[in-house]
């Protein structure tokens, strides 16, 4: 430890060993350039645990953009930050994601020094800075971030080799998580082609419905189910260990279809003191508000805040196919929603949504296929839960020098 040398992000920037680029602004990037196809265009919605993850949604730029605005272009081993918001979050871009372009809401470092950028990114992602950053936060209706705030950022540096091994050990950690989320990716693509070839082109069918199928309503598969939140004036109805209960945040940061708890549970009495309704495991949850789409399948017991219309699938229904059901209808149900302030659709929009009930019979010999599918996702989700929690066990020990890196083997 005593090798370790204490600086600030700033100190690097002046010594040209840093180099920090604010996204750009509104005048310079305006929404109406956002295009389908094109370079990705990044910002704090798809940082999650220290990588860039994008999707479907990301929005998009065309050439001219680029060429006009090439100075936001992110190359491998930036790091950017949340500017405003989530600003504890922050992500590395990897080989695959050189040439991705910086977003408004969004600040990159890039380490021009003998420095290597995957142990400093490790480090910001650490509670120690994560601490710092919300605590030194502009902004008075959300935190927000800036250069200058960064230029105080402390950093401390071990030799660059040490730098090189904590950054292996912590990677390679990382690396399995991502290798288990791509087959995931995988397996739910699968799941998604089998149901709209059956239950969308009826492939097997002949090109039309069956013959004992029919047009129904989202009341036929399943009883709809919301959510309500104890008074939050009430310190005693929320706990660490109690009653699970969950926020669309909280399906927001773990991206997972498979769910067990949120970020807090609720006790006993902030069970009883409000309308909170437990759903069984297997339950399908759906995100109805700020925003609406966030679908995931219960692993076990829980309730929800009223920012859910979930769905407790009738026993010959089966969750996969309501839950594969709720995300090819998220559009739908978008353009059903209301509301002033922010959308969102009723319980009885919900239960009046049209929706095609296919036979018993094909149900169960659809669940028969993809269920296996589920569990095999279910399994690698837990095991890069636990891979998970021991990279952040990990993590503030090797950074403060605590646990000697040599004497950690690479998974």
């Amino acid at each position: 430890m005593s090798e370790w040398k204490g600086t600030t992000l700033g100190d690097l920037v002046r010594g040209k060993q840093a180099y920090l680029q604010t996204g750009p602004f509104g005048t310079a990037l305006k929404a109406d350039e956002y295009q389908k196809e094109g370079v990705p265009l990044i910002s704090v919605r798809e940082i999650k645990a220290g990588r860039i993850v994008i999707d479907d949604n990301t929005p998009r730029l065309g050439e001219n953009t680029i060429k006009r605005l090439s100075r936001y272009l992110l190359h491998e081993g930036d790091i950017v930050f949340g500017r405003k918001g989530a600003i504890e979050r922050s992500g590395l871009i990897s080989k695959s994601q050189d040439g991705f372009f910086l977003g408004s809401d969004g600040i990159c470092l890039r380490l021009t020094g003998n420095i290597d950028a995957a142990f400093v990114a490790y480090q910001i992602r650490s509670k120690r800075i994560a601490t710092w950053l919300m605590a030194n936060a502009g902004g008075t209706t959300m935190p927000s971030m800036n250069q200058s705030i960064l230029d105080r950022l402390p950093l401390s540096l071990p030799p660059l080799p040490t730098q090189r091994k904590i950054a292996a050990v912590l990677s390679s950690l990382d690396d399995k998580i991502e290798n288990n989320r791509k087959i995931c990716a995988n397996l739910e693509a699968q799941a998604q082609a089998i149901y709209k070839s059956w239950f969308v082109d009826f492939e097997p069918f002949g090109g039309k419905m069956p013959q004992g199928w029919k047009m129904g309503k989202l009341g036929d598969v399943g009883n709809i189910v919301g959510g309500a939140t104890p008074s939050k004036a009430k310190a005693e109805f929320y706990t660490e260990e109690g009653i699970a209960w969950l926020t669309p945040k909280d399906l927001s940061l773990q991206q997972t279809k498979f769910v067990a708890k949120g970020d807090i549970d609720i006790t006993e009495e902030g069970y009883k003191s409000a309308s909170v309704r437990m759903l069984p495991k297997g339950s399908v949850l759906f995100s109805s508000r700020a925003p609406i789409g966030y679908v995931a399948i219960a692993k076990n017991e829980l309730c929800t805040n009223q920012g859910f219309k979930s769905v407790v699938p009738f026993d010959w229904v089966g969750s996969e196919f309501v839950y594969q059901l709720l995300r090819m209808m998220t559009p739908v149900i978008e353009e059903r929603a209301s509301g002033s302030t922010f959308k969102e659709i009723s319980s009885s929009g919900m239960k009046e949504l049209p929706v095609i009930v296919p036979s018993e019979n094909v149900l169960h010999e659809f669940s028969s296929i993809t269920l296996p599918m589920g569990e095999s996702q279910k399994s690698l989700e837990e095991e890069s839960r636990a891979l998970a929690a021991m990279r952040d066990a990990l993590l503030p020990k090797l950074m403060s020098g605590e646990i000697d890196v040599e004497k950690v083997e690479v998974v």
